[in-house]
């Protein structure tokens, strides 16, 4: 029987009658049957392909698979970041351009899809683990609106997502507005957007993006998706 006839037989023995356990393969890269595991029993409908597309069965699933695709786990970024330490100030005089210039970041915990693994032991003098932090330096106020825009870097470190553990780095963007206290100008941050960079560890390998909003307690909820590597 020639390759082009055993394929699609096999993939039909294995879809109609599931003997297979779904497992967590590294990296879907052969035709072998451990490539496909985690399509079985259901398992395509919390996965996608590289590019986030999904699986409308599980025989478009296998498919992939053997082909060599790489399947991914799509993950809710549902996350909320409480700063705790961090610097900020009022921002500098207008330039010719009208425009002002400040720069604020801060440290803090991350819980959520973006969390801190395992169990936290702050290290003295701290009294709370801190694992993300995320910087704006020179960040433009355009006093002709009283917008504000600016980008940065955040990084998660040590980080957990999807059970796995590693570092993440991240470009964020932020938008916020004046405010004016004491005869002084300063920046109210209102959110932006985040995407991951880098990743190593366990996390080598995952991606994601989405949009974080500063909350009224201080806090920034994060929201948007992540692709896991199977």
């Amino acid at each position: 029987m020639s390759r082009r006839i055993l394929a699609p037989l096999l993939s039909l023995a294995i879809a109609s009658l599931g003997v297979m356990p779904v497992s967590a393969a590294g990296q879907v890269s052969s035709g072998v049957p451990g490539s496909f595991a985690p399509c079985l029993h259901g398992g395509y409908q919390v996965l996608v392909r590289a590019d986030g597309t999904p699986f409308a069965n599980v025989g478009a699933c296998v498919s992939y698979a053997v082909r060599g695709g790489v399947l991914f786990r799509l993950l809710d970024a549902s996350s909320v970041y409480t700063p705790l330490r961090g610097f900020g100030g009022p921002v500098s005089p207008p330039d010719a351009n009208g425009d002002s210039f400040g720069s604020i970041a801060d440290g803090g915990s991350i819980t959520g899809a973006f969390s801190f693994p395992g169990t936290c032991i702050p290290g003295f003098p701290n009294t709370v683990c801190f694992n993300f932090g995320m910087q704006f330096l020179g960040y433009v106020l355009h006093t002709s609106t009283g917008i504000a825009q600016g980008s940065g870097p955040a990084t998660c470190d040590p980080c957990s997502v999807g059970g796995r553990a590693g570092t993440i780095g991240f470009a964020t963007t932020m938008v916020g507005h004046a405010v004016t206290f004491d005869g002084l100008v300063f920046v109210a941050i209102d959110g932006g957007t985040w995407q991951i960079t880098s990743a190593s560890g366990d996390l080598a390998g995952i991606s994601g993006s989405g949009t974080w909003t500063e909350e009224a307690d201080g806090t920034r909820a994060f929201h948007g998706t992540v692709l896991a590597p199977v």
